[in-house]
């Protein structure tokens, strides 16, 4: 299978705390839904997964260092390997959006 494309990320930024509720939106298939193993990072730190879909996926983002601002969003799936979206996410004070 060839991996998915990823065409948005909304929210595109959250707190460095983490805890931001995340839809990632692909125009292709990037998993086979909820029986694929699926491994979703922000900035190379791995996010709660809280829903699957073949064509989106809802995260919870993990804590993150100070330094890790126009961060990489990476999914992982067994079934359709690796799709990036570089540059996509950034991290910063405040609260997390925890509705999406």
């Amino acid at each position: 299978m060839v991996a998915g494309r990823i065409v948005s990320v909304s929210p595109n930024r959250g707190p460095f705390t983490g805890g931001t509720l995340v839809t990632i939106t692909a125009a292709t298939p990037i998993c086979s839904g909820e029986a694929d193993a699926v491994v979703v990072t922000l900035g190379g730190i791995a996010a709660k997964i809280t829903h699957q879909d073949s064509l989106y996926i809802i995260v919870s983002t993990p804590e993150a260092s100070r330094t890790c601002t126009n961060c990489d969003v990476v999914v992982t799936s067994a079934t359709y390997g690796k799709a990036v979206a570089s540059k996509i996410f950034t991290y910063q004070g405040g609260i997390a959006q925890t509705s999406v």
